[in-house]
């Protein structure tokens, strides 16, 4: 089921963003871990999280979750806070459709991910980024679990 898509999602991010013959040991026993993770329990969100989070710190394209770029100030759990891609966290207003809060990105660093807001935010932030890197082209593994989604046309 929905753990299968998950298998094909990160096999797709690993193809997509590595080079052939790229060799990235931590990376591949991460990854063979977690598709071991999602035949033994199924799926966990925060989890995948972390995995994109890791594959995207060892192909050097990580972001730094504890300090915004503005003033070089700690994250504030209290506070929001945008991404722009190539500059990182700013602050932001918490009416902002791309804000994220301190708490989640705190979370997410320290992987204690658990609220579903939190979860949510997390996908949001790290689909904003890995999608800077792949580019135009949308994962199949996405339309895929999209299309089966879908009810019976019957």
């Amino acid at each position: 089921g929905k753990s299968l898509y998950c298998g094909f999602y990160l096999n797709e991010l690993m193809m997509r963003l590595l080079q052939r013959n790229d060799p990235h040991e931590r990376l591949f026993h991460l990854y063979a871990n977690q598709l071991a993770r999602l035949a033994e329990k199924g799926i966990d969100e925060a989890e995948l999280r972390y995995f994109e989070l890791d594959l995207l710190n060892e192909l050097g394209y990580g972001v730094d979750l504890e300090l915004d770029v503005a003033g070089q100030c700690h994250i504030d759990p209290a506070g929001c806070y945008q991404f722009l891609q190539e500059k990182g966290l700013v602050p932001s207003s918490v009416d902002n459709e791309h804000a994220i809060s301190g708490q989640t990105l705190l979370s997410l660093q320290s992987r204690t991910l658990s609220l579903p807001e939190q979860l949510r935010e997390a996908r949001k932030l790290l689909r904003t980024i890995l999608g800077y890197y792949l580019g135009d082209k949308p994962l199949k593994s996405r339309e895929l679990f999209r299309f089966s989604s879908q009810p019976s046309q019957r």
